[in-house]
């Protein structure tokens, strides 16, 4: 199905190779930040049972697991996951499982589920999205933490730049970027070797009151909002909506 031009399923095809070469620039120390926030937000020890949803290339799984031995990572695609048992160099690597976020394959297991980076609203129906919340909801104990790190709408409706270019490695990047009815868009466009490849996201704009909805309609009590990777409260301006809620 298209919409709007994008592909519904847009995520399959694009966290692959590709996606590994554009977002090169994220870093170790911006890992770092984010896990050390988590550890000084959340009540977790090292016999915390941690999942990390949709972990990508396992920067955070991988700083995690010299915290908690029972970590758990688990993203859709099979390139990101090779990437992420790759670059896990210490001897506590956490496992990485392929898997929907849609559909978790573990029982109420967990004392943390972590969403970072913008893992949510891929999907087209607030239905499914709340289906990724529900779920997390379900692999948490009683009483377990959701950290919910995700982008901040009125920033980025502040913000958005609407077409960016640069070059890695030989490897010319276009990014064209709309916000098309609650959705920001974007195209992809790479061009190597004069050849054009072209990959897309297209991301649901939750403010805070509609986030604050879905989360009490996952059976999820919001504990505190932040605004970024140090901590600092929201606001409207703040580059990002950090959410942490607790299972009902």
């Amino acid at each position: 199905m298209i919409t709007n031009g994008y592909k519904e399923n847009w995520f399959k095809e694009w966290f692959g190779e590709e996606y590994i070469q554009v977002y090169s620039h994220r870093n170790e120390e911006e890992a770092r930040r984010v896990v050390e926030l988590i550890k000084k937000t959340l009540p977790l020890n090292k016999h915390s049972f941690i999942l990390d949803a949709a972990c990508g290339n396992g920067r955070h799984s991988c700083n995690l697991a010299r915290f908690s031995r029972h970590v758990v990572g688990i993203d859709l695609s099979k390139a990101l996951l090779v990437l992420a048992k790759e670059q896990c160099s210490h001897s506590q690597k956490p496992p990485f499982v392929q898997a929907d976020i849609r559909f978790l394959p573990f029982g109420r297991s967990f004392d943390a589920a972590l969403s970072l980076f913008t893992s949510f609203g891929y999907f087209l129906s607030d239905e499914e999205n709340l289906k990724v919340l529900s779920e997390f909801w379900r692999v948490l104990k009683t009483g377990g933490v959701l950290f919910f790190d995700y982008l901040n709408k009125p920033h980025v409706i502040k913000n958005l730049k609407n077409r960016t270019e640069k070059t890695i490695s030989g490897m010319r990047i276009i990014e064209n970027r709309k916000i098309v009815r609650n959705r920001v868009d974007k195209q992809i466009i790479i061009e190597q070797n004069g050849k054009r490849r072209y990959f897309y996201e297209s991301v649901r704009l939750y403010g805070l009151d509609e986030l604050k909805m879905l989360m009490e309609k996952a059976n999820f009590r919001i504990e505190k909002v932040l605004g970024d990777y140090l901590g600092s409260d929201y606001t409207e301006d703040s580059p990002r909506l950090i959410v942490i809620a607790k299972k009902k």
